[in-house]
C-alpha cells in the first residue's frame, strides 16, 4: 500500500501578504501606502535595501502581481549576476512586448548583492535604453553593494524590521489558520526572538509545532537565571563570586541556545539601573560575544571571557 505524502507548506509562504490591503501587509506602512495606488507611468525604478526577512521580495512581488499583472519576470541575480546574463536574458526581456496592450512591465533583480560590478555597470544600458517600457526592481541586503550609478538611476527604498504588534497580528495569523494550543507567553517569547521579522515568527512556530500543540520553550526562566548570574556579578562585600557567576551562565546555555542567552543578557542591561558608562563596556562585551557566536567560537569560552571582563568593568567601578 503507498504511503501519502502530505504537502508540505511553509507558512511563512502560506500566511505571506498578496496584496496593498492594510492589515493582509504588515509592517513599513509607509512603504505599502506610497505603493497602494500607484499606477504604472507613476513607478520608477527602485532599489529595496534592508535585512533579510523584512519583506523586499515579498514587496517587489506584490507590486508585480497588482500593478503589472503578467508583465513582469523576476531574476534572481545570485546564480546570473553576470555581464553575459545581462547582455542576453535581461535584453532579451527588454526587447519582448507587453502583454494585453500594457504599456511598461517589471523586472525584479533578486539578490542585487550578487550583481558583478562589471554586470551591474552593464545593467545601466538597459534601464536607459528601456526607461519608457522596462521598470526595474532590485532587492538587496547591502545598499552599498550597488554601485552610485544603479543608486542615481531610481529610488532606494529601505524596509526597517516590524514592531511588536504587527509581529503579534501576524502570529496570530497563523495561530488561527492553523489552530493551533499556544499560550501568550510562548507568542510574545516567539516575537522577542523574531527579533523584527515576519519570516523569523513563522518559521520558529512552523517549527516548534507538532500537530496543533506549540513545545516552544518561553525564556520566564532564563530571566530569572540572569537575575541571579547579576546578583553574583554584584556579589556579597564588594566583591563577583566568579565561579558562581560562570555556573549560573554553563546553567543558562544546557537550557537554551546561545545566542538567546546573549541576547536576554542584552536585554537585561539595557534596562539595568548600572551607571551609563558600566553599561556601554558591558554591551560592548555582550556585542563582541555575540560575534563570537555568529563565527562559531565555542559558546562556554565565549561566556566565561565575557563573565571575567564584567567583573573587571565592576570591579573598576567600585576602586
Amino acid at each position: 500500500m503507498a504511503i501519502e505524502n502530505p504537502i508540505v507548506e511553509l507558512w511563512c509562504r502560506k500566511y505571506a501578504p498578496t496584496s496593498f490591503k492594510k492589515g493582509d501587509w504588515l509592517g513599513n506602512e509607509d512603504i505599502r501606502a506610497n505603493f497602494e495606488h500607484k499606477k504604472q507611468h507613476e513607478i520608477i525604478n527602485n532599489a529595496f535595501v534592508g535585512q533579510p526577512g523584512l519583506g523586499k521580495s515579498l514587496g517587489a512581488h506584490i507590486i508585480a502581481r497588482n500593478i503589472f499583472p503578467g508583465n513582469w519576470r523576476d531574476f534572481d541575480m545570485s546564480l546570473s549576476g553576470k555581464v553575459k546574463n545581462i547582455e542576453k536574458d535581461v535584453m532579451d526581456f527588454c526587447d519582448s512586448g507587453c502583454i494585453d496592450g500594457s504599456p511598461r512591465k517589471l523586472a525584479i533583480f533578486e539578490e542585487g548583492d550578487g550583481i558583478t560590478k562589471p554586470a551591474q555597470r552593464a545593467l545601466r544600458i538597459p534601464m536607459e535604453k528601456y526607461a519608457h517600457k522596462v521598470v526595474v526592481i532590485i532587492t538587496c541586503n547591502y545598499g552599498s553593494k550597488i554601485i552610485d550609478a544603479l543608486h542615481s538611476r531610481g529610488c532606494t527604498i529601505n524596509f526597517k524590521l516590524a514592531g511588536l504588534k504587527d509581529l503579534r497580528t501576524f502570529a496570530h495569523r497563523i495561530i488561527n489558520g492553523e489552530g493551533l494550543e499556544i499560550d501568550e507567553k510562548q507568542v510574545i517569547g516567539i516575537i522577542m526572538k523574531a527579533r523584527g521579522k515576519f519570516r523569523n515568527v513563522a518559521n520558529l512556530i512552523q517549527g516548534w509545532t507538532t500537530g496543533k500543540k506549540c513545545f516552544y520553550n518561553t525564556t520566564e526562566d532564563l530571566k530569572d537565571q540572569i537575575d541571579i548570574f547579576i546578583n553574583y556579578l554584584k556579589g556579597t562585600k564588594n566583591k563577583s563570586n566568579f565561579d558562581k557567576m560562570v555556573d549560573t551562565i554553563e546553567r543558562m546555555l544546557s537550557e537554551y541556545d546561545d545566542r538567546t542567552v546573549c541576547l536576554a543578557l542584552s536585554e537585561y542591561i539595557v534596562r539595568s539601573k548600572f551607571p551609563q558608562t558600566v553599561k556601554t563596556r558591558m554591551m560592548i562585551g555582550c556585542n563582541a560575544t555575540m560575534k563570537d557566536l555568529v563565527n562559531g567560537v565555542d559558546p562556554y569560552s565565549s561566556f566565561w571571557s565575557l563573565c571575567a571582563e564584567f567583573v573587571v568593568i565592576l570591579e573598576n567601578l567600585r576602586s
